[in-house]
């Protein structure tokens, strides 16, 4: 799912974090105004 900068989020949304989602694989989720993250070394 490609970020497209008209057109704005809808909730919720997931998409990868550019760069730092390349080198790690985590992903974030954005839910509202707010954004949670999921890291692996959570659990």
């Amino acid at each position: 799912m490609e970020h497209d900068e008209k057109t704005p989020y809808e909730t919720p949304a997931v998409y990868g974090l550019g760069a730092f989602a390349e080198e790690t694989g985590l992903y974030g989720v954005r839910n509202d105004e707010e954004i949670n993250w999921h890291f692996d070394y959570w659990t």
